[in-house]
């Protein structure tokens, strides 16, 4: 599998494209602020065309650019040898953006239930939530549902407690570069991160929810699994069951 990981320009979330090879179709994992220049161009180096949007959940860094990314606008028209060359993804459709349905409200507002002195200083940063607008195709993903995207087969986790609707998402499929080292892939979002796991004192955090998830998700999955996690270093299932301080308390 390709894979190609990128942090966005702003809170280093990363973004994540996957592909069973050059030169075919991908998926693109939360697009985040700032991400089109870096993802136009991996598109382009590997002659990838986007077929969906997927979101770990909807918080603002992960999904800042999920709509222009899905309308193929500005730099991501360039999507493919055959692509436009300016503007919009021409007569091909919108994207369709994949979200748990208990995260989909915060594509409208990814500000939701900020408090006003922060909400006040992200949109002086990143824009008013009135300009806001969600995907025109957004799908609505269950725990558990089964997905084949860009010829990849992949496993829907809903594991909330960062929010609602946080969602994790795994493929037997590994990245070429790691062949023979692990077993499978497992993209985790804010769920867990190497070392530590996503905060839960954020809008839609919930501190027991976390914990079950955490227990009844994460921990049964096989030590081979590797991690690519929202932020940071990827890592493995088996690693942070030795080492992260928050499974080892479990």
């Amino acid at each position: 599998m390709l894979t190609i990981g990128f942090p966005a320009a702003a809170f280093d979330t990363n973004c994540f494209v996957l592909a069973r090879e050059r030169g075919s179709e991908c998926v693109i994992v939360d697009p985040g602020i700032g991400v089109l220049p870096t993802l136009a161009e991996v598109l382009r180096e590997s002659r990838l065309k986007p077929v969906a949007v997927l979101l770990t959940h909807g918080h603002i860094d992960h999904v800042y650019s999920v709509t222009p990314v899905c309308r193929g606008e500005g730099a991501t028209a360039y999507l493919s040898p055959g692509a436009p060359s300016a503007g919009q993804r021409g007569s091909d459709p919108e994207l369709p953006a994949y979200v748990h349905g208990d995260d989909r409200y915060r594509l409208a507002d990814p500000l939701s239930g900020v408090d006003a002195g922060l909400r006040h200083m992200l949109e002086a940063q990143f824009g008013s939530a009135a300009t806001w607008t969600e995907p025109g195709d957004v799908r609505e993903v269950r725990d558990g549902e089964l997905m084949t995207l860009a010829g990849l087969d992949m496993r829907a986790h809903h594991a909330p407690g960062h929010t609602e609707g946080s969602l994790m998402f795994s493929l037997e499929e590994v990245p070429d570069q790691l062949q023979g080292r692990v077993g499978s892939t497992l993209v985790s979002g804010d769920v867990l991160f190497a070392g530590s796991i996503g905060r839960c004192d954020l809008p839609g955090g919930d501190e027991r929810a976390m914990n079950r998830s955490l227990r009844e998700v994460v921990l049964p999955m096989p030590d081979d699994r590797l991690v690519l996690p929202g932020h940071g270093d990827i890592t493995t299932i088996g690693q942070e069951r030795r080492s992260n301080p928050f499974l080892r308390r479990l």
